[in-house]
């Protein structure tokens, strides 16, 4: 079966979900090209009913061990609560989390050992799953045991992986500046601001977003770069922070020391919500400005049980999960099944990417080209020092 049959086939499968209710969890602290194009045009129908699955027993992965090696901070809180505890409750298997630092790190820690697998996850920004498989680190997961891929936004199923949930960039903005949302994302090169901007920082995806959202904004796009550096250049000496430390960032809006800034909306949640912070979202012509999804993927040679690892993956990306991510992260949902409720929305839309109309007007990023391409973005920003 070749890779686009395989997915038309994970397409034409429904989708079930277990949960329930001994064991535990260990928390171990560490410290992003060959792109693979495929074209995937299989629909999913929101109105398919899944029949009942074969649920998890319990007990019945105890004595099994699946090492995870994902995200951190605030983000490692939310998958252990929805995707990984749950899971360990009614499964009584062992599932160590291990936290990188990002995307970067953690392709990196499985490259170091791909002679050896000490991982049987790993959680990657979507783009670089293209350079993961290219590079024979992952195994393509399958439809049979990962049932919930039936129901998971499709364009993010090319690479084999499971897309856990969607973040997004976006324009902030200071609501005691603006009584609306600004124009565009370009509110950031208005000279009036300069000294008072914030940007993602440069290694995050975040970052090389922000410099296609740049070229866009001066006539360029992701193909034609040039034009996003040129930009960018306007800016010199005038940021005020990249944005790796929400805390500081909120305080500085609140100060006044910040008007605009491109970030990922979602990590402002609690500051967001609370009206001592003068924090606005989006802009008038599009929210969010683009969106992707950060995925869990099943390492090639894993040393855990694959059936065991299977379940996790597809446990993790169960509707009631995806509610849960959403809830307390404002990550969007992958699962096409899953209907948020109203009060968990936040007040500007696009933050919390859940409809069709936020997809559509959201810029497309070309993964493969984006991740070919954002080693030597970066460098190249770093040195022109914006």
């Amino acid at each position: 079966m070749n890779r686009r049959e395989y997915i038309k086939y994970v397409g034409s499968l429904v989708v079930g979900a277990a949960i329930g209710g001994g064991a535990t969890y260990y928390l171990a602290k560490s410290p992003e090209m060959a792109p693979q194009n495929v074209t995937v045009t299989q629909t999913i129908e929101k109105t398919v009913k899944p029949p009942s699955l074969g649920e998890l027993v319990p007990g019945q992965f105890k004595g099994q061990t699946i090492r995870v090696l994902s995200w951190g901070g605030i983000e490692a809180e939310v998958y252990k609560k929805y995707g990984v505890q749950p899971f360990v409750d009614l499964t009584g298997a062992e599932v160590i989390y291990e936290e990188h630092s990002g995307t970067m790190s953690g392709l990196a820690k499985v490259r170091a050992q791909k002679d050896n697998p000490q991982e049987d996850i790993v959680g990657l920004d979507f783009g670089a799953t293209y350079t993961a498989q290219a590079e024979g680190l992952l195994d393509p997961v399958d439809g049979s045991t990962v049932p919930n891929l039936a129901f998971l936004d499709t364009p993010f199923l090319a690479t084999g992986v499971v897309p856990l949930t969607t973040q997004a960039t976006d324009l902030l903005w200071n609501t005691n500046v603006f009584k609306e949302p600004p124009a565009t994302w370009g509110e950031i090169f208005n000279p009036q601001w300069k000294g008072k901007v914030g940007l993602s920082p440069l290694t995050w995806t975040g970052g090389c977003v922000d410099l296609i959202l740049a070229a866009l904004d001066a006539g360029g796009d992701q193909y034609n770069i040039e034009p996003g550096f040129k930009q960018l250049e306007k800016l010199k000496g005038g940021i005020k922070i990249y944005g790796e430390n929400m805390a500081m960032v909120a305080e500085l809006f609140k100060s006044g020391d910040l008007v605009v800034a491109s970030n990922c909306p979602q990590l402002f949640k609690e500051y967001i919500q609370d009206p001592a912070y003068p924090i606005g979202v989006g802009s008038k012509d599009r929210s969010p400005q683009t969106y992707w999804p950060e995925t869990w993927g099943k390492v090639h040679g894993h040393p855990g049980n694959s059936d065991a690892i299977d379940a996790l993956l597809n446990f993790a990306c169960r509707p009631e999960a995806q509610i849960g991510y959403a809830t307390d992260l404002w990550y969007g949902p992958t699962n096409r099944s899953v209907k948020l409720p109203a009060d968990i929305l936040p007040k500007y839309p696009g933050i919390l990417v859940d409809t069709d109309e936020e997809r559509l007007k959201a810029t497309k990023i070309d993964w493969p080209h984006f991740f070919a391409n954002q080693a030597n973005w970066t460098e190249r920003r770093t040195k022109m020092g914006t």
